[in-house]
């Protein structure tokens, strides 16, 4: 029982790891996007308080949109990649411990059986319980068909 246990504990804490690696990844990846999208709109800002003609402000604040649109595409790209990383790591990682944990399983399993046959029924059946009371579930009525 006690190696299956240790074989989920790996398992779930090998999960763990994977998701907050990913969860790091994107926070980079998101902090790094804030760093740009911030720079960007102070050079559009200098460059429209620069700007000395009215008329010409839609054409300046076109032209300074160009990296903020750049920066968006790069940053869709990268989460793509993130996402997807994540997901080939956590897959490779939970099908790393699949097999400890199925002959984990398989043990406890054997070890139960040749333990005895009190500890299966004592898991099939809640302690308690009686073959009579088994018999005659509460919700039983005697109601004959009309």
């Amino acid at each position: 029982m006690r190696s299956h246990f240790d074989a989920q504990v790996d398992f779930f804490s090998e999960l763990a790891r994977a998701g907050i690696d990913a969860l790091r990844r994107l926070s980079e990846l998101n902090v790094q996007l804030a760093r740009q999208l911030n720079d960007d709109a102070v050079h559009a800002a200098r460059a429209m308080v620069a700007c000395s003609y009215p008329f010409q402000l839609p054409v300046v604040a076109a032209g300074e949109s160009a990296p903020f649109i750049e920066h968006l595409r790069s940053y869709q790209q990268q989460l793509a990649g993130v996402l997807s990383g994540a997901q080939i790591e956590l897959a490779r990682r939970a099908g790393s411990h699949l097999p400890d944990i199925s002959r984990a399983a398989a043990a406890t399993l054997d070890g139960m059986a040749r333990g005895g046959t009190g500890a299966p029924q004592r898991l099939a059946r809640p302690a308690g319980d009686s073959a009579a009371s088994a018999a005659h579930t509460p919700h039983e009525t005697n109601h004959t068909p009309e």
